[in-house]
């Protein structure tokens, strides 16, 4: 048998009020929904997960990185240059080649880098900015250090 303390706890837990999540209003700018009238869910959801401008992903030539590239690219981003070091970039030529023709409006470049070389890092984000004008984004997938550690 429940002792009466059980009990109590019980009945507690069946009459309490739940929290509940109160949604933004347009009376607050800064978390006011988006207002997209007029256009199919399709468009809304296009409008919201746009990426505008040009996108660096560094070890963009690995298996997730080229899956984010293709995601950047996928969600309108007009330029992308992919960091990676030579060996990497040249065993995924063909995937790259594939991002440039599936995405014709798009300029892709790769650029020779090694991610734990700060100089080199810094030359090619020059070149990215002299090549497609600008970086709006930057995507690391690297995940070893200078020191190979995870």
């Amino acid at each position: 048998m429940a002792s009466n303390s059980e009990e109590t706890s019980r009945a507690t837990l069946v009459e309490r009020v739940l929290p509940q999540m109160k949604y933004s209003t347009s009376s607050n700018p800064l978390t006011a929904p988006l207002l997209m009238n007029g256009l199919t869910t399709a468009e809304r959801i296009a409008r919201r997960f746009a990426i505008d401008g040009v996108s660096i992903v560094t070890g963009g030539s690995g298996n997730i990185g080229l899956s984010i590239c293709r995601a950047i690219l996928e969600h309108g981003s007009s330029g992308l240059a992919i960091f990676d070091i030579p060996a990497s970039l040249e065993s995924s030529a063909a995937d790259i080649r594939d991002l440039q023709t599936d995405f014709p409006n798009a300029k892709v470049v790769t650029k020779t880098v090694d991610v734990t070389d700060e100089k080199r890092v810094l030359e090619a984000v020059d070149e990215v900015v002299n090549e497609l004008g600008s970086v709006n984004k930057c995507v690391s997938t690297n995940i070893r250090s200078k020191s190979n550690r995870y």
